[in-house]
């Protein structure tokens, strides 16, 4: 699922652009430099996790957000979901503790979001109608420099260079709107 549509982003400028060129050229562009911003997707995954049962209570998965438990064992037995609680993206046992053991404990389970958050929306939909703006001003900056009377344009002919920094979008308003998204080194140096 897009975190925007070429509809969505026409209403919003006129372009000759159609709502798929925008869908196909434009939007793929914008998710790629949230992704680079954020430092990771709005799409759901799987993922399936080892932890060796350390005697505790609790374990902690390393992706988030957490969906949904898929299958969880401890050695070869399943462990019924009326067995633990889950708090972000700690799991804690109600009853009993992990058994010690070298990766006998098995996590598989969904992360990410199933509805990208109405920021991140709207966010690609800005940066996508910045980089139409900006490749419609170097079409037109062509037609200036060829000295052509009117400006033509053929759809899509040559995607905008965009350029994916880390630290920002290129955009403050996009920048604001994705900050509570971004993922953080915890005592990097």
């Amino acid at each position: 699922m897009a975190y925007t549509t070429g509809s969505e982003v026409a209403l919003e400028i006129a372009t000759p652009l159609t709502a798929g060129d925008i869908d196909t050229n434009i939007i793929p562009e914008a998710e790629a430099a949230i992704n680079a911003y954020v430092g990771r997707d709005f799409y759901v995954h799987t993922a399936t996790e080892n932890f060796g049962g350390d005697g505790g209570y609790e374990i902690v998965l390393s992706k988030y957000p957490l969906i949904a438990i898929v299958s969880f064992t401890i050695g070869t037995v399943p462990v019924n979901s009326a067995d633990y609680l889950v708090r972000g993206n700690v799991i804690t046992l109600i009853s009993g503790r992990f058994h010690r053991g070298r990766l006998n404990v098995e996590v598989t389970y969904t992360y990410g979001y199933a509805i990208v958050p109405l920021s991140v929306s709207r966010a690609c939909r800005l940066l996508s109608i910045n980089y139409i703006i900006e490749s419609q001003r170097e079409n037109y900056e062509k037609a200036v420099d060829d000295d052509l009377a009117e400006v033509s344009y053929d759809g899509y002919s040559k995607p905008p260079t965009l350029v994916i920094q880390k630290d920002s979008t290129g955009d403050e308003a996009v920048d604001r709107l994705l900050e509570p998204y971004r993922l953080r080194l915890v005592g990097a140096i």
